[in-house]
């Protein structure tokens, strides 16, 4: 084999290797925006909101909970969002965002 097609195929593999584990880092095992839409509007609290409010909430959350809470809320272990660190009724701003989301079912 020559070698400079040798050094080539290793550069690729290790790049192919670099941005995949890259990728995974970045968005691997994170809390994606339309499943946490599906869990909110199963939630007691939000049932029959708007898909607008829905999606409005969903951003909210994503913005100031802790992502790991969010992940235990998206599995279960969490049973209300409000317990989500960030999200609480102690968390002003986004008590703020989550007014401007009611807001929207006027709209």
């Amino acid at each position: 084999m020559n070698y400079s097609l040798f050094v080539r195929f290793v550069v690729v593999g290790v790049a192919a290797v670099g941005l995949t584990l890259t990728a995974s880092a970045c968005g691997g095992g994170g809390v994606d925006k339309a499943g946490l839409v599906t869990k909110l509007s199963a939630d007691e609290d939000f049932k029959g909101l708007p898909a607008n409010v829905m999606e409005c909430m969903a951003d909210l959350a994503m913005k100031y909970g802790d992502k790991d809470d969010l992940q235990s809320y998206m599995d279960g272990k969490i049973k209300k969002v409000d317990e989500v660190k960030g999200l609480g009724q102690n968390d002003k701003e986004a008590e703020a965002d989550a007014e401007k989301c009611t807001k929207l079912v006027k709209q």
